[in-house]
């Protein structure tokens, strides 16, 4: 197995090795991957804690904020502090947590497609649907994005895996092992509760209604939950950053849960998984599922349980990126049900298919569209100190992010407790030490009249450093 296994996950490594050297500005996900990757530089520069990570925006540091385990930015934290600041490093981290996942991807669909029929074990389906996985437009992107999706799908992965070998026979050491692997899945991304419907159904498979009554599944299910709600708990009180604190809990127990179930709801979910996962893999996963029937329920389980956290999740936050955990399963149907066609012409199709859609990927990589945003970093670094805080005029707060200063988005109008009239916000921000306000091209978030602008013009001394890029001295009021 481990000589047969090797040519799908190489194939993983090196065809990602082109943008591997990538600035976080890339056009897709620019703002999450600025986000990410700051963690990690506060946790070396400030507080070198696995439970304390810090945001740069919206608030003077110590800015504590909850959020999912970072498992991602602590252990670059731990190559930065050895090798320095270089924007490679956590992508090769999150490579090798996605081709470890692939991996595990590879034993699940082996292990049920290597029956009497299949004269190599299961070995060429498994190949194929690991193909399949890697070769996703979203499992392209994410594979060396410095976000922890990868992460997630390791754990998620490997969690079911080695729930299946308890399941079909083997010693409660696996389903304990799987429990751990769950608590650590969910902590990266909540999402990955969702593989616990695929477990529960295996045990009503099992027990039937007796399962409630399998101490062995009561001492999985604490290794798999209490872990993590202690984990939610103190990172909750940790928290001081309101916008961030139980933000996906607040979107999917609320009244919009109730909206995925409009048509233009579902239209715009259907539009998610294909740019995700191409409309043609889409197309064939939905042909593949009539005959959900014949599959083995392991993967029949795994394959409803994803498409249940992609109906619920994508369908009220509609991030595609929340789709990666659906591509595996996607993955594992369409390579179950093409196990018995031609090999030559599945690996074809498979290489195709990545030639395609990695070509599709090349707008995601680029930096160019984002290069104000590095010039702006470039700016701010140069003309103001570490420790001083700066107001920006954007949105998204890449500037604060990836130019390692702290501070906050002028008018975003989140918090109760920033004014949002124009003169008492500016001075909200000047009483809590501000002394900077960066605004590119005369642009304010939300400003559509140029009040706002108008204030600082009024108000404030600027510097114009050239192609749109200006600075107002808050500290300096005329």
């Amino acid at each position: 197995m481990r000589n047969k296994i090797l040519f799908p996950l190489l194939f993983i490594a090196v065809t990602r090795i082109p943008f591997m050297l990538n600035s976080p500005l890339e056009v897709g996900e620019y703002w999450r991957q600025c986000d990410t990757e700051s963690i990690a530089v506060n946790f070396t520069e400030d507080r070198f804690n696995l439970f304390y990570p810090q945001l740069n925006y919206d608030g003077e540091k110590p800015n504590y904020v909850q959020l999912e385990l970072q498992l991602l930015t602590f252990l670059t934290a731990m190559l930065y502090s050895v090798f320095g600041r270089h924007f490679f490093i956590p992508r090769v981290i999150a490579l090798l947590f996605f081709i470890g996942s692939a991996g595990y991807l590879y034993a699940i669909i082996k292990r049920y497609s290597g029956g009497r029929d299949a004269k190599d074990g299961g070995h060429f389906a498994a190949a194929a649907g690991t193909l399949i996985y890697a070769s996703f437009p979203m499992c392209i992107f994410i594979s060396r994005a410095i976000m922890p999706e990868a992460l997630l799908m390791f754990f998620m992965l490997s969690a079911y895996y080695y729930f299946l070998l308890w399941y079909d026979g083997s010693e409660k050491k696996y389903l304990y092992l799987s429990g751990i692997l769950t608590t650590l899945a969910v902590a990266c991304k909540t999402v990955a509760i969702f593989i616990g419907l695929a477990m529960l159904i295996l045990c009503i498979k099992k027990y039937g209604v007796r399962f409630v009554k399998q101490k062995a599944l009561w001492l999985f299910a604490g290794l798999a939950l209490v872990p993590y709600t202690l984990f939610f708990i103190f990172t909750a009180q940790a928290s001081e950053l309101p916008i961030v604190y139980r933000i996906g809990f607040r979107r999917i127990f609320s009244p919009e849960f109730l909206e995925i179930f409009q048509p233009e709801r579902i239209l715009k979910l259907f539009g998610s998984i294909s740019s995700a996962i191409t409309p043609l893999a889409f197309g064939l996963f939905v042909l593949c599922l009539a005959g959900l029937r014949k599959m083995p329920v392991q993967l029949a389980a795994f394959a409803v349980a994803l498409l249940a956290e992609c109906f619920v999740i994508v369908g009220i936050i509609q991030f595609p990126y929340y789709v990666i955990p659906l591509s595996s399963a996607v993955a594992v149907t369409i390579a179950y049900t093409l196990r018995h066609m031609n090999k030559p012409l599945i690996y074809l199709l498979c290489l195709v298919f990545f030639a395609v859609n990695q070509y599709r990927c090349l707008p995601m990589y680029s930096v160019k569209e984002t290069r104000w945003i590095q010039d702006a970093v470039n700016i701010i670094e140069r003309n103001t100190d570490e420790d001083d805080l700066i107001v920006v005029g954007t949105f998204d707060p890449a500037i604060l992010s990836l130019g390692r200063r702290a501070g906050w988005r002028a008018n975003i109008r989140y918090y109760d407790f920033i004014p949002q009239e124009t003169g008492k916000e500016v001075a909200y921000f000047r009483n809590n030490g501000a002394k900077y306000f960066y605004v590119h091209h005369q642009d304010i978030y939300d400003d559509g009249e140029g009040s706002y602008l108008a204030y600082l013009n009024a108000h404030f001394k600027k510097t114009d450093f050239g192609e749109g890029h200006v600075m107002y001295h808050l500290d300096e009021a005329d």
